[in-house]
């Protein structure tokens, strides 16, 4: 299990999340308290929870291969 706070600090949720049998690993979940989308990475050393604008800023979902990559950080 997973135990966190909802990632929207304006939220006072918690979410207790089943792991897979399978980590690390990408899930997109819901707050039960403020009903939105956020994303978990849901691992058993490092697990963390990221709000939608948090997530978009370091990571590329492509939906047509079900694939998350890293995105390269800028030298600016």
């Amino acid at each position: 299990m997973i135990f966190g706070d909802c990632p929207y600090k304006d939220c006072k949720g918690t979410h207790a999340l089943a792991s897979p049998e399978v980590t690390p690993k990408f899930g997109k979940e819901v707050c039960e308290e403020c009903k939105r989308e956020y994303w978990v990475y849901y691992s058993r050393f490092e697990p963390e929870a990221y709000t939608l604008e948090d997530f978009t800023k370091k990571y590329k979902v492509d939906e047509e291969t079900k694939s998350i990559s890293l995105l390269k950080e800028s030298k600016d």
